[in-house]
This record gives structure tokens, sequence and C-alpha cells, in this order.
């Protein structure tokens, strides 16, 4: 089954919560690329379940569905294992439903939905900072400077991606899709940023909006890049997105979800909606990251538990 939204339908869910001074742009999705390629990945055995991930100056950190050990650290440069912290309970210094990201290059925080209390982990281990500020859930949390930060909030009639103070919970901007009919899954999206843009892709619909930020960090302008304005129940389109020099977002527009069979692309835009490169990955990727140092790309596989690498051209 098809789900159609008009424009109009658009404008009310950008509209719908957050400043409302948004200037939006509607631009058709040029997905000509002049370059394509296809790659092969190495694949590091690491045999993990990852759920959550995040680069620090040093590390890899991902999250696992390992009770005893829900955080693993991996050396940034040679994916080796290097520690491990983080255990599931409701003790000291254990959580239930937790969040990690990133406070500085070097330091990382740990948000708790299940106790709603925030820790920050250094060189001298976990450390109580606060309790949770938010009546939200937060997921998905991405700095943009902290302590501003965005998380994806979820209720069944509203899928919001939020901009907030996360030491004071003061909501500084937010985008809203909105359904009606209490189904907001059909909006799902992934999102990324790089300093004062914010970039969204959605899963069921063949599009992604820029945003650009201003210095109190609310959206200024917000241009999206689409096909037909419509949402699919059987086509999966975006399914992660990474931003740096360029944006890139991991394609699943090859893939027959009937049959199981097809590969993932990686679709390169610059910040105008400018088609830049597509790689052709040789298997099927589930989560990306971007690690812009070593000119790579690291990504999961829906068939294995290991971390694949992808070179680009430095």
């Amino acid at each position: 089954m098809i789900r159609y939204i008009s424009v109009l339908t658009v404008l009310f869910m950008f509209f719908s919560c957050g400043s409302k001074e948004k200037a939006i742009g509607h631009h058709k999705l040029d997905d000509s690329f002049l370059e394509e390629r296809k790659v092969t990945s190495d694949a590091c055995g690491l045999d993990i379940q990852l759920e959550e991930w995040l680069l620090t100056s040093n590390a890899l950190i991902c999250k696992t569905g390992n009770p005893d050990s829900l955080y693993v650290c991996y050396d940034r440069n040679t994916l080796r294992k290097v520690s491990s912290f983080g255990k599931r309970g409701h003790g000291k210094d254990e959580w239930i439903y937790p969040h990690l990201f990133n406070v500085t290059d070097d330091e990382v925080a740990v948000i708790d939905n299940g106790s709603r209390k925030m820790f920050v982990l250094g060189e001298g281990g976990i450390s109580y900072k606060r309790t949770a500020p938010f009546s939200d859930l937060l997921n998905n949390v991405k700095t943009l400077r902290y302590p501003v930060a965005g998380y994806v909030s979820t209720t069944p009639r509203m899928l919001s991606l939020k901009i907030a103070d996360m030491e004071t919970a003061n909501l500084l901007d937010s985008i809203c899709f909105v359904s009606e009919d209490g189904n907001s899954s059909v909006y799902d999206f992934s999102w990324s940023c790089n300093e004062n843009k914010l970039v969204l892709a959605n899963m069921y619909s063949n599009m992604f909006v820029v945003c650009k930020l201003g210095e109190k960090y609310n959206i200024e302008t917000m241009d999206y890049y689409e096909t037909d304005l419509k949402f699919y129940d059987d086509k999966v389109f975006y399914t992660d997105i990474a931003c740096g020099e360029n944006i890139y977002l991991l394609s699943q527009k090859k893939i027959d979800m009937e049959n199981k069979s097809g590969f993932s692309e990686i679709e390169i835009y610059d910040y105008n909606g400018k088609p830049v490169m597509k790689l052709s990955l040789d298997f099927v990727a589930g989560k990306m990251l971007l690690d812009e140092r070593n000119h790579r790309l690291l990504l999961t596989s829906v068939m294995d538990g290991d971390i694949h690498t992808v070179k680009l051209r430095s």
C-alpha cells in the first residue's frame, strides 16, 4: 500500500512544531550521478550485535546487546578491541536503556532512559552528572555543540527531531512529522549534522532534507529534495546518513525486499543537493559511520556481526 501526502501536508508537518520562521524550499531530487563506481569492502571480524556507535578522537565505541558489557571500545585507526564498559541493571553505574553521545572529541556521556540519569565517561571512569531533565525518552542522540544536541522523540501520532540543551532540557527548535491515524512510524528517518547543517533522510520516501541552523540553533532554512512526495509501506529508501564535507546517504533502493536480494548503495551529495558520486557496495549494509580522518566509511552488514570498511578518495 502506498501512503500519499500532498505538499500542503508536508508544509503542515514541518510547521507543526518549533519556530515559525523556517524558510522552506522544494527541489526535485537529482540522482543523475556523473560518477558511479563499485567498491569492495574490507571486513573486520568483530562479531558483535551493534545497536549504536560513535567516534571519539581515538576510539570507535559500539553499543552491543551484551548485558554484561554494553559498550565495547576499539582503536579508531586499527579497529582492535581496547576495552569495554557498562552493565545493564539497576545498581550503581548500571543502566537500563542507555544512549551514548559526544561531549567533546575525547569525552562522551550516557543518558539512561530507564533511570532518567546522565553520566559522563572520561579517563577517570564513569561519573554521575545529574538527573536527566527531559520528560521525553531520548533516542538517536547526536551532539551539535555541547550542551546542544539533537534527539528523536517518538509517539504514535508524532515523530520529532528536537534540538535542545542537554543540561537544561530547554527546547531550541524541532521538526515534526504528524500522523493523524496514529502511525508516525511511516515517517521514520535517519539524521546527522555537521557544523551549522542538519540533514534528515526518510526511510520510506525518496527524500532528504537539508536544514541550516542559526546562531541559537534555530532552524532558519529547510530545503528538501524529493521525487514524488509519497511514503511507501513496501519500499525502503534510506536507512542511515552521515555528514562531513558532503552528505552520505545509505540507500536500499536496489534491494528487493520480497526476494531478499540486491545490494546497498551510498549516494553522496553536496549541501545544495547536487549529486557528487554513487558507490555500489558488495553487500547489504545496515548502519553507516563516516570516519573522515581515515578517509573511509564504516558499515555494518545485515548478514554478519562484522564491521566493513570502504575507502574514500582522499
